[in-house]
Parts: structure tokens; sequence; C-alpha cells
């Protein structure tokens, strides 16, 4: 018995899982809203980075320009 294109359809929508904005926001999973070091998050400005975020990318990056042995002027000209 075949199973036809509608119920399989029905099927996987049924299974989808609906997650509101706040839950799809881009925080990492285990951190934690601290006042002293954050802002507000709302919908306009949500793609605005937390600063402990930015430090930690800066610090990636200056990590990532080492293991590529890129000059130190180099770097800083990139990073800025």
């Amino acid at each position: 018995m075949r199973k036809s294109f509608g119920s399989t359809h029905q099927f996987r929508r049924q299974q989808q899982i609906l997650y509101s904005w706040r839950e799809l926001s881009d925080s990492e999973p285990g951190e934690r809203y601290d006042e002293k070091e954050a802002h507000a998050t709302t919908r306009k400005n949500r793609g605005i980075p937390h600063r402990s975020r930015v430090d930690h990318g800066r610090k990636q990056l200056i990590e990532f320009l080492d293991f590529v042995n890129m000059a130190r002027e180099t770097q800083q000209m990139i990073i800025k």
C-alpha cells in the first residue's frame, strides 16, 4: 500500500516545532543576561551583539591570524 502525498505532507507539518523569536535569539547556550555588560534586547536591535561576544570574536580572530603567521601590524589593520 502506497502512502499518498497529502497524508505524508500533513504528517511532516505536524512534526514541525514552533519557537518564539526570543528562543531563536543569537545568544549562546549557557549564556546568562548580565545587566552590567548587556543591554536590553528588542526586536529592532537584537542583531547587536553583547560586548563579551565582540571581545570573544576579536580574540578568535587574533588567534586565527597568529595561526596563519600574519604580521602583527597587518592584524591590527584588519581588526580595526
